[in-house]
C-alpha cells in the first residue's frame, strides 16, 4: 500500500512539472518580463530619434554656416531634411542670420 502512494505521487509531481510549470514560466514572462522589455524598447527607440535628430541638427548647422549664405530656396531645402519639430521651429524664424548665429543653438540642445 504505501508503494502504491509513492507511486502516486511520483505520478502527481511529474504530471504537475510537465503540465503547470511552463504555463507558470510563460504567466512569469508575460506578467514581469516582457512589460520590461517593451518599456526598455521605448527608451531604445527615444535615445535612436535624440541620436537622429542630433545628427540633423549638427548637419543643418554645419551647411548654415558655410559660405555664401544660403537663399530662401535652398534654406527650404535645409530645413525639409529636418525633423517635424525643428522644421517647425525653424520655419517661423524668418532670418537667416538668426539661424546661423550662436543664438539658436540652445535650441538644437539634446535632452540628457
Amino acid at each position: 500500500m504505501a508503494n502504491y502512494f509513492k507511486d502516486f505521487a511520483v505520478a502527481a509531481v511529474t504530471l504537475f512539472i510537465r503540465e503547470c510549470v511552463p504555463q507558470l514560466v510563460r504567466a512569469y514572462h508575460k506578467r514581469y518580463t516582457e512589460p520590461k522589455k517593451a518599456h526598455r524598447q521605448v527608451f531604445l527607440d527615444q535615445a535612436s530619434w535624440f541620436s537622429e535628430r542630433a545628427d540633423k541638427l549638427a548637419a543643418f548647422h554645419f551647411q548654415l554656416g558655410r559660405e555664401p549664405i544660403p537663399d530662401k530656396f535652398k534654406l527650404a531645402g535645409l530645413v525639409s531634411k529636418l525633423d517635424p519639430q525643428d522644421r517647425e521651429w525653424a520655419m517661423k524664424q524668418t532670418d537667416i542670420k538668426l539661424l546661423r548665429g550662436g543664438r539658436c543653438r540652445e535650441s538644437y540642445r539634446v535632452p540628457r
